[in-house]
């Protein structure tokens, strides 16, 4: 087991994430994006919203 100024790894503690910096890192994603300023246009990661051109940003809560 390493050592970390005299503790070894085993004895620091758990940190958690918050629920959506956890989600982002492991991958895992609703896969449903939407405008913030035209709910009604949906796409993919990465798309464009037709009508402002805002990038399209994951729905929270679906």
């Amino acid at each position: 087991m390493r050592h970390l100024n005299n503790a070894t790894i085993a004895d620091r503690p758990i940190t958690t994430m918050p629920a959506h910096t956890a989600s982002a890192w492991s991958g895992t994603t609703t896969g449903t994006y939407s405008c913030p300023m035209h709910p009604e246009v949906t796409g993919k990661r990465g798309d464009k919203c037709p009508k402002c051109g805002m990038a399209l940003e994951e729905r929270v809560g679906c």
